[in-house]
């Protein structure tokens, strides 16, 4: 095996099947294996960090997985899947550190192995979906991360609203991977391959016809609009804020919502003789970056206003990849996985210390907790789109190259988005650490394991975008099939600062201004009462309403005619599960003589 692939393997198993023996090492002590969870997300990210060195073309190696299939494990090396698994591995690990304080109170309640073990198996798991070029193996992480964000989204399953948030999530993510399924399937019919090269070469000859083609496509836009929380299916991420922060951190910028981003990303050469793709792909993302950004605007809860921030920042992504801009989707993804780990778990600093989501009771925070203050700022700055900090580039980008291929349509609604982003941005950090105190508490700087990832990440909010040269470069050279180019840290710059979108820009900076101005005086009676213009963003457009009454009636309607198969025996379920293991292994047995 070669060292790049053996390192890509470790960086997959070592978190995967390390992460059970957290309750081992608890009957050493709970301190243990604390240190153990932490040392094994620190090892992973450090072996994300080394295959910088190992980027290169397609696939590093394959293992022969099912024989009679032809079905391998492959591992790819190049740029696209390697910094999304270094997003995962050094912001989990990061998270892992952060956690060693913020889910100490956890421990009198709840199980802090299963915890551990739980964060470890979806780092883990989110490393192997980015470096796996098999899409059954895809596939198989894809659900991997969706069972973890579940459990992690119900952790503390003794709050009424956790288990049914994951549960919500759960299923609704369910709709979008059963097309993700189909869509694999589809392809490894007409391709006659799963690996994600020899697909998109077959796609590239014309060789796979457009029946199985338009199937394929329509299954894995489903799958990414399930998993990255797009319109329609975004109505689970908001919920899923129940979650403790640090699994909020995770979900939103390393480890779930990015896949669906990285899935059409990788897959955006086999899809581009269908014309109806790009189209649909484009408009989904531009309509999910302005509904996110309005409702955002009206929410207190400050991981809600995140939820909905991330919803919104990856309708950016989406919307990029639709209009061909793949390089400006995957830097922006980056970019966003760092400023919004960043900003979640700054609020997760000031819920720890102040004991409560809502903003209306913070205020006048700045003082007391000055690290988080600072950090904030440089997590917001980049998220409003700011140049100097990296979101101001990654984002710019998008919009520029949405300007050279003349996607004005979506383009409008991205900018009313980033509007409408600094507004909700502004609100946020006025409510939180500026104005009267509207807490008794006595707040006080969280301590240095909360502090010190806070500084970590705000540097990499504002110095990560040096990279860029080296970045670009690499997905150059190693996706030779895909339509990315090479920019140098001052062609970027320059464009940046003499394109038409820095006009957007200088607007918003203006707007804020203004905004400082003239709401800080009623921002705590902006939102409280809606009104024409505020009802619908308020309700969050009506749309868990409308699953809650329709979509979830009709459902357990149907579920409900099953249910005297279910005669809660569990002789009878152990027997079922029992049988279809056999019958799976009788199955692969045969195709495998």
């Amino acid at each position: 095996m070669e060292t790049g692939a053996l390192i890509a393997v470790l960086a997959v198993l070592i978190p995967v099947v390390g992460g059970p023996f957290c309750y081992l090492v608890e009957k050493i002590s709970p301190k243990a294996r604390t240190a153990y969870a932490v040392t094994l997300g620190f090892i992973t990210a450090g072996l994300t960090l080394s295959l910088l060195h190992y980027i290169g073309e397609g696939d590093a190696d394959s293992f022969l997985w099912i024989p009679g299939l032809d079905v391998s494990i492959g591992i790819s090396l190049d740029s696209l899947s390697v910094f999304v698994a270094i997003v995962a591995g050094c912001v989990g690990a990061l998270a892992l550190l952060y956690s060693t304080r913020y889910m100490a109170h956890a421990a009198r309640e709840y199980s802090l192995s299963r915890y551990y073990w739980q964060v470890l198996l979806f780092i883990g798991g989110m490393i192997g979906l980015a470096l796996a070029s098999n899409l059954l193996i895809m596939y198989v992480f894809w659900e991997i991360i969706g069972f973890c964000s579940y459990a992690l989204i119900s952790y503390y399953y003794r709050d009424p609203e956790a288990v049914p948030a994951g549960t919500k999530a759960f299923i609704v993510t369910r709709i979008g991977d059963i097309g993700f399924l189909v869509g694999v399937l589809a392809l490894w019919h007409g391709a006659g391959s799963l690996n994600v090269f020899e697909v998109i070469d077959a796609a590239s000859a014309g060789e796979i016809s457009s029946t199985y083609l338009t199937l394929a496509g329509a299954g894995f836009i489903a799958g990414a609009v399930g998993k990255s929380a797009q319109f329609p299916l975004h109505v689970w991420l908001p919920d899923a804020m129940v979650a403790p922060t640090t699994i909020s951190s995770l979900i939103h910028a390393a480890c779930l919502v990015n896949a669906g981003v990285y899935l059409l990303g990788r897959s955006y050469p086999i899809f581009l003789g269908l014309d109806w793709w790009p189209t649909v792909v484009v408009w989904i993302g531009a309509i999910t970056a302005l509904l996110g950004a309005t409702i955002a605007l009206t929410q207190w809860d400050i991981k809600r206003v995140l939820a909905y921030s991330t919803i919104s920042q990856l309708g950016y992504m989406v919307a990029a990849i639709g209009a061909g801009a793949l390089m400006a989707s995957q830097y922006h993804l980056i970019s966003h996985g760092v400023f919004k780990a960043l900003l979640f778990l700054c609020a997760g600093a000031i819920i720890h210390q102040t004991g409560t989501k809502d903003m209306r009771e913070m205020g006048g925070l700045a003082k007391g907790m000055k690290i988080t203050h600072i950090c904030t700022i440089y997590g917001l700055l980049s998220l409003v789109g700011i140049p100097v900090w990296v979101g101001g580039f990654s984002k710019d980008l998008i919009l520029e190259n949405m300007v050279d291929k003349g996607t004005y349509g979506p383009l409008v609604l991205l900018i009313m988005a980033a509007f409408v982003t600094a507004a909700y941005s502004w609100r946020m950090y006025w409510l939180t650490f500026q104005g009267r105190r509207r807490t008794e508490v006595v707040v006080h700087e969280a301590p240095w394991q909360m502090w010190a990832p806070l500084l970590v990440l705000a540097e990499g909010a504002a110095a990560l975008w040096f990279i860029t040269s080296e970045y670009t470069s690499s997905m150059v050279r190693s996706l030779p099939g895909y339509d990315v180019a090479h920019i140098a840290l001052k062609e970027l710059a320059h464009d940046v600062f003499s394109s038409p979108v820095i006009w957007v820009t200088l607007a918003v900076i203006v707007f804020v201004v203004i905004l400082a101005l003239k709401w800080r005086t009623n921002i705590i009676g902006a939102f409280q009462q809606p009104n024409r213009i505020t009802l619908a963003p308020m309700r969050a457009y009506w749309f868990d309403i409308f699953y809650n009454r329709v979509i979830l009636r009709g459902l357990l309607s149907f579920w409900g005619t099953f249910r005297k198969v279910q005669t809660g025996d569990l002789n009878y379920n152990n027997l079922g599960i029992a049988a279809g293991f056999v019958i799976v292994f009788v199955l692969l047995f045969v195709w495998g003589i």
